[in-house]
Order: C-alpha cells, then structure tokens, then sequence
C-alpha cells in the first residue's frame, strides 16, 4: 500500500489546497499540513509555494508527485494481478480516444478475445484530456492517445500514421477541384469538444497557417463522432476527420473530401504509458499484442 503521507501529496496536488484535500480524505486540515512538513522534511526539499494567492508545485515537488502517481498506479496494478492469482481472468484497463476507440480498436479486441477468451478487457473512451489524468490517477494501465501530450512526462510508442481530412456533404459546393484553406471559413464548422484529440489537431494546423477556428462563419460542437458525420451529410457544415473513420461513408459517397491546397494533414495514433512504470515490459508486450493484429487487420 501507498504511504498514507504520500496518498495526502496526491490530495493535494489534485486539489490545489490543504482544505479540499482534507475534505477529500476525510482528514483534519492539520493533519495534511502535518503530512507535507514531514515529506518536506524526509526529503529535505520544500514541496509547495505559494505565487499569486495559489499554491504551486515546486520543481521538487512536481518531481516526487510524478514519481509517487507512478508508483500508486504500479500499486493497483498489482492489487488486480493478485486478485487474478485467485481466479479472476487478467484484468487490464486501458483508454482510447474517441475515433481509435470507435474505428481502430473493436476489431482489434474481437480477434485479442478470440486468441484468449479469458481475457478481461475494459477501455475507456474518453478525451485525450481525460484520458492521461485516467493514467496518472493509475484508473487505466495505458492509453490509444491521437492528440497531443507532453512527450517529457509520458513514455510513448508509435501505433500508426494516419490521414487527418476535411469533409463535406455530395451537395456542397466545396466537391470538385482544390480549394485554397481560407475558402472554408465561409461554412460552419461542425467539431469535437475542447479537450478532444481531434479538435487540439485542427487548432494547431490552422495555427501553422496563421488562422484559427473563429474565422468559420460559425461553430457547432458535438461529442458524438456519427452525430457529426449525420451533421455533415445534411450539409449543415463541414468538419476535420480522420480518414479511417469515414472510409465507409466516402466509399458510399454519403461524404465527400474536400481537397485543400498546401494543406495536408498527418498525425500519429500512440500508444502511452507512465514514465518509469514499473510494468514497462508489460506495456511493451502489450503494444506487440494491439499492433500486430493493427497491421494484420488494416494492411
């Protein structure tokens, strides 16, 4: 188990305050403060400051406080493995983002069940956003990440590369011949709420080209990729989607892509797991798992 003192850094850290974290651990506001001298003092370095009326993780701090999420996350990790010593099939949570989670993975879990049946599987599809304060919080082991993410914190490996489009209904005027970039802030832009991998990849391609996303005529967020891709057939707007998530649709021709001059787009889908975990070799030989029924399935 995790040292009590240390379960109270995490508190705090999560809270942004002695008295949240205190509430949250059903602890007196003393006792935390007692907690954080001793680490203080254990590891002779001072953990938190104070800066603009909050309270701010020293560079110290923000060293032990990632060490110590690691270790919590190793922690239940192994708390499930022994459960699994006494008959409970392996249980291994993970994340993905929305389209990895949606288009990506499920024929990739059917054939891993069909290998091994006793298997048990839990993915989380949440936002990037979401998905890495999962990781840090050890809820999952590891995640399908398409957005962008601090590469200094996290370990990660390169899943796939994949074609990042924009795409419209067979009625629009936007089918046909290359268009210049600035010809689509005339439409509605239809996207992924904040947080999202896709809409973090959409922002920073209009930031390289000197734009950003209120210079569309008008904005319609969605957290349902098929609520937006419906959106997009009835030529209520366009959107910026992965190619792999509307393969089907274009091939039908119920969507359309729009060719934008000078402007493609490419991102990668990747696999991440906490710095200095101590289950690396198992991620790793996870990763094999996921990416070669990936390159079977999808090549």
């Amino acid at each position: 188990m995790l040292d009590f003192r240390l379960k109270t850094l995490l508190a705090v850290c999560s809270e942004g305050s002695y008295t949240k974290a205190a509430e949250m651990l059903h602890i007196t506001q003393p006792a935390v403060t007692q907690h954080i001298h001793y680490l203080e003092k254990h590891y002779g370095t001072k953990l938190f400051v104070y800066k603009d009326r909050s309270m701010k993780l020293t560079y110290d701090g923000e060293r032990l406080k990632e060490y110590v999420a690691t270790m919590e996350a190793g922690i239940k990790k192994i708390e499930l493995l022994m459960a699994s010593e006494r008959g409970v099939s392996e249980p291994i949570a993970f994340g993905a983002t929305l389209t990895i989670g949606e288009y990506t993975m499920p024929p990739i879990i059917a054939e891993l069940l069909k290998n091994n049946p006793r298997l048990h599987l839990t993915m989380e599809v949440k936002n990037t956003e979401v998905l890495l304060d999962m990781l840090e919080k050890g809820d999952i082991e590891f995640a399908f990440l398409e957005g962008y993410f601090d590469r200094s914190r996290y370990e990660n490996l390169l899943f796939s590369k994949e074609n990042f489009i924009a795409v419209c209904s067979p009625e629009s005027t936007l089918t046909g011949n290359s268009v210049p970039l600035e010809k689509l802030f005339e439409q509605r832009l239809i996207l992924r709420e904040k947080g999202s991998g896709s809409r973090d990849i959409l922002e920073q391609t209009l930031h390289e080209h000197n734009h950003n996303i209120k210079e569309f005529s008008s904005i319609l967020e969605l957290g349902s990729i098929r609520g937006i891709k419906q959106m997009v057939q009835e030529n209520l707007g366009i959107t910026f989607i992965y190619e792999r998530a509307v393969k089907k649709e274009l091939a039908e021709r119920t969507l359309r892509e729009i060719k934008i001059k000078d402007v493609r787009i490419s991102r990668e889908f990747n696999f991440v797991f906490l710095k200095n975990d101590i289950h690396q070799k198992e991620h790793h030989c996870w990763f094999s798992n996921f990416y070669k029924e990936k390159e079977r399935l999808f090549l």
